[in-house]
């Protein structure tokens, strides 16, 4: 009878010991999942309006040629 007892408390014990460290886990990734969602940009903000072709120019040989401009300052620069 004391080895069957035993036997019980041991199986038990040891079923709950992994149901624990299960719930532990859980917790933890369910943490990960919030912490994440929380920090992330809204869906909405990251949809950004693509700018407008800059414009090309033909040169004398008839390919195209890219105008470049500044859209922004240049750290340094008097703007």
């Amino acid at each position: 009878m004391k080895r069957l007892t035993r036997t019980a408390l041991a199986l038990s014990g040891g079923a709950a010991a992994l149901v624990i460290a299960g719930l532990v886990v859980l917790a933890v990734v369910v943490g990960v999942v919030l912490l994440f969602a929380a920090i992330s940009p809204p869906p909405t903000s990251a949809r950004v309006t693509p700018a407008p072709p800059a414009p090309a120019a033909v040169a004398t040989g008839g390919t195209d040629v890219h105008i470049g401009s500044l859209t922004n300052c240049i750290d340094g620069l008097s703007c």
